[in-house]
C-alpha cells in the first residue's frame, strides 16, 4: 500500500526534524555597569535602585499603548537590576534566554551591547527618573536629577538555568 504524498511530506519533515535538531534556547548573561552622580553637584549616587528592562517593541498590541513607567512595573519580560556603592556604580548581570543558531560556536551572541533599554534610578530620598538608554560604552543620560554613564558592557557568557 502506498503512502499519500501528506503522509510522505510529514514522515519526511519529522525525519529533518530528527537529523538535524531544534534550534536551542539558551541563556546569556552580560554585565553592564553604570555610573550615577548627581546633576547640580557631580557627586556619586550612593544605594539607589537602577533597573533595566528591554523595551516592549516585540510583544502583543495589549502592552504597546503603555508608557515607559508602565512597562517598568508590568510583569511581562525579565526585569534586571542593581544598587549604585559608594562611588556610584551598578552593576547589573542581564540574563537573556534566546534561540540559539551559532551551532558550535563558543562565542555567544551578544544581545545586550549598542541595544537601547529602558532604564529607572530611584534614589532612598524620592527622586527617581526613567528614561531610554543605549548600552554601549561610553553613551550617557543627563536628566534633571542624574547623569547616567555606560561605563563597560561585559562578553556575553552562556549560564546554566534552572
Amino acid at each position: 500500500m502506498a503512502l499519500s504524498r501528506e503522509k510522505r511530506f510529514m514522515i519526511s519533515a519529522i525525519c529533518i526534524l530528527v537529523i538535524t535538531g531544534c534550534d536551542p534556547i539558551k541563556t546569556t548573561m552580560q554585565y553592564v555597569r553604570l555610573d550615577v552622580i548627581r546633576q547640580q553637584s557631580a557627586q556619586p549616587v550612593f544605594g539607589a535602585s537602577v533597573q533595566l528592562k528591554e523595551p516592549y517593541g516585540g510583544v502583543t498590541e495589549r502592552f504597546r499603548s503603555l508608557d515607559d513607567r508602565q512597562w517598568l512595573e508590568s510583569t511581562m519580560g525579565p526585569l534586571h537590576t542593581g544598587i549604585t556603592d559608594e562611588q556610584g556604580m551598578a552593576v547589573v548581570d542581564v540574563k537573556i534566554g534566546a534561540i540559539d543558531r551559532s551551532i558550535g560556536s563558543w562565542n555567544p551572541p551578544d544581545r545586550v551591547t549598542g541595544s537601547e533599554y529602558i532604564c529607572k534610578i530611584a534614589e532612598r530620598g524620592g527622586r527617581e527618573e526613567i528614561f531610554r538608554l543605549n548600552l554601549r560604552p561610553g553613551e550617557s543620560y543627563r536628566g534633571d536629577s542624574f547623569i547616567v554613564f555606560v561605563a563597560d558592557v561585559g562578553k556575553p557568557d552562556y549560564v546554566q538555568t534552572d
